[in-house]
């Protein structure tokens, strides 16, 4: 039957990323914008308002406890102190920070260096044993791919975009005789708390559907090559080197969002040690929140609004369960509102001065209501004042800037096809058709790949932007 994996790859490029600033300009304080010591001339600061929209079920666990050593684990949903459902800023940072590292081929700024390993059945003794391969970064030793690795000031020759605009901290290990002090960095762009904002129709309704149990979250993990490193084609695991390169930054696809299908749930009680039990968000549930920044280039807040929504299809992955379709959402900018820092404390009067000096608002009627009813409507509300010849540049305008000086065509095409809805190919993790059990014989279907058919994901890039499944050697 055909299917489409549950997630794809945003590739790396070996030529050198979007907005690189050399190492030893850094240590220099060149240049200005990226420092936290004064507001820089012609840069931009202020503040965007979206509102976050879930269209499949979606699970962001807050307390977790496991009262049965043999059942699932119990995960609470996140809420706010008074019940109120939200969205934690740092879990919005990471989704946003790790898309704006894609878009713009800059470094992974969280990224551990894992050790790999593989089972081999030896048929004498009749059990399995552990072979090692090389460690996850021995595979970025090529090109400049080390540039794309955590930021270790020994070993790196420029900070990237995303860095800049998000922060980074030194892994360089301390060594004897080394007088050169680690080196971090502030991020300028700060994400808060998305908070649940009901509609009038929705007033006394339970964002919370009822608890379901999860499918166990246990699906082929790198350094799996028929899925993690197939650039050049399938590679069995026996023969995979540092010369065969991973296949890029991973991105969940959307599922089907159908109300009726619930691909997600646990329908068995074998294994349940290794489940959790979740009591999801509904689809339809709306969040609202914002997103400061400060001393961002034209490029910078280009490429945050193009991070917030890359496409007008395109839908983010967020939360636990995301293979299994949960998390997906979608993302609406309601304003941009900018502060002109020169005059706010050069010459308006400080008791008497708006906060932002130009702005944009959505002029989505059913959007402005939302915006109307959240906690930012007197921020908004400055917006209607503002005349023509101060309104700022539209989100798209930002958005479209930010694309047309973006690094590498197949990076952005990859993004935005895996972002984009799918409806008409199951996706799921591959497994044999006529299993017993598939929720729990994944396994198979890997030995039946390696032993029989050779399949591999192939490479989105611009010249072939559509998935294709997985592809025979």
């Amino acid at each position: 039957m055909e299917f489409l994996n549950p997630y794809h790859f945003v590739p790396f490029k070996d030529a050198p990323s979007t907005g690189v600033i050399p190492l030893g300009d850094f240590k220099n304080g060149i240049p200005e914008h990226v420092f936290h010591d004064r507001y820089v001339p012609d840069t931009f600061s202020g503040r965007i308002i979206c509102s976050l929209t879930t269209q499949t079920p979606m699970v962001i666990g807050g307390k977790q406890e496991k009262p049965d050593p043999e059942g699932p684990n119990i995960v609470d949903p996140f809420t706010l102190p008074d019940g109120t459902a939200a969205i934690p800023a740092s879990t919005l940072k990471g989704m946003f920070s790790s898309l704006a590292e894609a878009a713009s081929n800059s470094a992974m700024r969280c990224l551990d260096d894992t050790k790999y390993s593989y089972s081999v059945w030896d048929p004498q003794r009749r059990c399995s044993s552990r072979r090692n391969l090389p460690s996850l970064y021995a595979f970025f030793k090529k090109g400049r791919l080390p540039e794309l690795l955590p930021f270790d000031s020994s070993q790196r020759s420029g900070l990237s975009l995303a860095e800049q605009m998000f922060g980074m901290v030194d892994k360089k290990e301390p060594a004897p005789g080394d007088d050169q002090p680690s080196i971090s960095l502030q991020g300028r762009v700060h994400f808060g708390t998305a908070v649940h904002q009901p509609s009038a129709d929705d007033a006394g309704r339970s964002p919370f559907g009822p608890p379901k149990k999860l499918k166990i979250l246990a699906g082929p993990k790198p350094p799996c090559p028929a899925l993690y490193f197939s650039r050049k084609g399938y590679v069995p695991k026996g023969e995979l080197t540092v010369n065969d390169l991973p296949n890029g930054r991973k991105m969940y696809l959307n599922h089907n969002p159908a109300p009726d299908r619930q691909d997600y749930e646990s329908r068995c009680d074998e294994n349940d040690h290794l489940k959790a039990r979740i009591t999801p968000v509904l689809p339809g549930t709306r969040f609202v929140f914002h997103v400061d920044f400060n001393n961002l280039t034209r490029l910078e807040l280009g490429l945050l609004c193009y991070v917030l929504r890359p496409a007008g299809n395109f839908s983010h992955k967020l939360g636990m369960g995301k293979p299994l379709g949960l998390g997906s959402v979608r993302v609406d900018p309601l304003a941009i509102l900018l502060v002109d820092r020169g005059a706010r404390y050069g010459q308006d009067d400080p008791l008497t001065a708006k906060r932002y000096q130009t702005g944009w608002q959505n002029q989505n009627e059913e959007l402005n209501t939302v915006l109307s009813r959240s906690a930012y409507a007197r921020d908004a509300e400055q917006v209607e004042t503002f005349g023509e010849d101060t309104k700022a540049f539209g989100f798209k305008a930002w958005r479209d800037l930010a694309f047309s000086c973006l690094a590498d065509n197949d990076i952005l095409a990859a993004i935005e096809k895996i972002g984009a809805p799918v409806t008409k190919v199951p996706v799921k993790y591959p497994q044999l058709d006529r299993a017993p059990n598939p929720e729990l014989e994944h396994f198979k279907w890997f030995v039946k790949n390696d032993r029989d058919w050779h399949l591999y994901l192939e490479e989105i890039s611009a010249a072939n932007p559509y998935f294709t499944g997985l592809r025979s050697q």
